[in-house]
């Protein structure tokens, strides 16, 4: 799809993931930059094995410009000079220990293999690519990238809530808020609840899963006045806190 339409306009194109929500214009860093710039994302700040090395070595590339994030492609500028790029990433995800990889659960596939951010993040580095001028929008600052509790960082919430922002993007990753049935805490408090609220509002759709389910949840929400940053501080300090013990644990075993 982006390649049809790139070949049929001069314009620069933009994919965004159905499950991010904007809550400010985000034309303002993308007006900022040279057309020829390709902007996408950082993924969140502890996934598996962060940046490029591991992936370029994964795909058979080497790492010419070695990233120390991982690319996220649920947003994403191109224009037409990206064209070539486009092909090799479509190249990449018809190869077939790529698609062998797929027909195993995500956690239990290589971390170049996990999915098609994965092979993006190995051909901006790779040597073919590496002279691409990229952008990567900052996770936490520009975007939140709500994976779990703490994909959206105890730091970044504090400091959002501080200077009384949010980033231009917030992105459900992993589990939907908006999913009916039992929500884990982070479903029933991730930021969408207050950001989405009015605009469900104002075009007369259901509200109920902006609203926390659990008492616990409840409280939570009641106690930060439903701030978007604040609302789940407690859930992601708990995992953080939960994950710093237990990377002791190894240390101390090792």
């Amino acid at each position: 799809l982006l390649r049809q339409l790139l070949t049929e306009t001069d314009d620069a194109v933009l994919w965004c993931d159905s499950d991010i929500i904007l809550t400010s214009p985000i034309t303002p860093i993308l007006d900022s930059m040279n057309s020829e710039m390709f902007i996408a994302t950082e993924e969140y700040g502890w996934g598996r094995t962060k940046g490029s090395s591991i992936r370029t070595t994964g795909w058979g590339f080497e790492d010419a410009r070695p990233l120390r994030v991982t690319v996220n492609s649920c947003f994403m500028r191109m224009n037409a000079s990206h064209l070539t790029l486009l092909q090799a990433w479509e190249d990449c995800l018809a190869r077939t220990d790529y698609r062998e990889a797929q027909t195993a659960p995500w956690d239990q596939r290589p971390t170049y293999f996990i999915g098609d951010q994965d092979a993006l993040t190995a051909l901006l580095a790779s040597p073919e690519f590496a002279n691409v001028p990229l952008y990567l929008l900052r996770s936490g600052m520009e975007i939140a990238q709500c994976f779990e509790e703490d994909g959206y960082t105890v730091q970044d919430r504090l400091f959002n809530a501080i200077k009384r922002r949010v980033p231009q993007l917030v992105h459900a990753q992993g589990g939907k808020p908006w999913l009916t049935g039992k929500r884990a805490n982070f479903q029933q408090l991730s930021p969408y609840g207050p950001i989405a609220s009015p605009h469900l509002k104002r075009a007369s759709l259901p509200q109920a899963w902006t609203s926390p389910d659990d008492l616990l949840c409840r409280l939570m929400d009641l106690v930060t006045f439903g701030n978007p940053n604040l609302r789940g501080f407690l859930p992601a300090l708990g995992r953080t806190t939960k994950r710093a013990w237990k990377n002791k644990a190894k240390l101390f075993s090792c």
